[in-house]
């Protein structure tokens, strides 16, 4: 089961979007990749993700930095097939080609 900070339902029959609020200095956050993947579980698809990460710790994200700790972790085969259809590389080039619509600071 995932946790999040918040989960927004527009209407009746809406998908939610499921928030994550984050007030971190160091990225990526603890547990990074096993909550992102978790999010990525739950969701139909990325416009049902918003990670927002305090601007005041931090002033902007590293992509690099969190496509690392995803390289480090085994990501169950089901979530990359949902998401990109390929390997774990492919997978890992979809996170990067839409970090921007997922991960924002505030």
């Amino acid at each position: 089961m995932r946790r999040v900070d918040v989960v927004v339902r527009m209407g009746e029959n809406s998908r939610p979007v499921y928030y994550e609020f984050k007030s971190v200095k160091n990225l990526p956050p603890s547990n990074f990749a096993k909550q992102f993947l978790k999010d990525l579980e739950i969701a139909d698809n990325l416009d049902q993700i918003k990670w927002y990460f305090d601007g005041s710790k931090i002033s902007r994200l590293d992509k690099e930095v969190f496509l690392r700790e995803l390289e480090k972790v085994e990501i169950d085969p089901q979530i990359i097939k949902k998401w990109s259809g390929g390997s774990k590389e492919d997978f890992l080039n979809f996170v990067e080609n839409n970090f921007n619509k997922i991960f924002f600071v505030r």
